[in-house]
């Protein structure tokens, strides 16, 4: 009776040991379905050595809302407001003055590797590809005249990756880096966008 006993005790612990470990909480953070973020992004000009300028790297808010469609993939609409920015142009015209205040709209894909990287899901580095709009008030000053008041807007693509961190089922931070790239007339204002931190919500 007593090896009986031990047999079972022993089968069961195969059992268990054979079992797939952290398959359950896996699954939560994988789960499909739909999340909402907010955080700060830092826009890093890249355009300052193109156009021989002194450009300050400036900072605003930074929205997502998204749906993660599989363990592997999700598709979120984000929209980044990157602050005024103003700096002077150096290309032998002196004191031409510009200020430029970006938003950033895109449809991104994101792509999940290694889901289950680290901490049974926990941790999930990502990559992603988006396009959408580059839309910005330019306004430029030559000297003391204003040469050139408005708006321009084109297509843009969004490109880099990051990493997401579970603290909950349901809350997440994330930390992001991507390469903004506009094309048209705001090819020129090109730039790197850093989000180094984001909190959401899946429902």
């Amino acid at each position: 009776m007593h090896r009986l006993v031990f047999a079972a005790a022993l089968a069961s612990l195969a059992v268990a040991a054979a079992a797939p470990r952290g398959a359950g909480a896996q699954e939560i953070y994988t789960r499909t379905g739909f999340y909402l973020g907010a955080g700060a992004a830092i826009g890093v000009n890249t355009f300052e050595d193109e156009l021989d300028t002194d450009v300050r790297a400036s900072v605003g808010p930074d929205f997502v809302l998204g749906y993660r469609a599989h363990p592997y993939l999700a598709v979120e609409a984000q929209t980044t407001y990157y602050g005024l920015q103003e700096f002077e142009e150096d290309d032998n015209r002196d004191g031409n003055e510009v200020e430029l205040d970006p938003l950033v709209f895109t449809v991104n894909a994101k792509a999940y590797p290694i889901p289950d990287l680290l901490l049974e899901g926990r941790v999930q580095p990502f990559v992603l590809f988006g396009m959408g709009l580059f839309t910005a008030d330019i306004r430029l000053v030559f000297g003391d005249v204003l040469t050139r008041d408005g708006r321009d807007t084109d297509f843009a693509m969004r490109f880099g990756g990051g990493v997401e961190y579970y603290a909950t089922d349901n809350w997440q931070i994330s930390a992001q880096a991507t390469y903004v790239l506009p094309t048209g007339n705001v090819s020129r204002f090109d730039f790197v966008s850093i989000r180094p931190l984001m909190v959401s919500y899946r429902f």
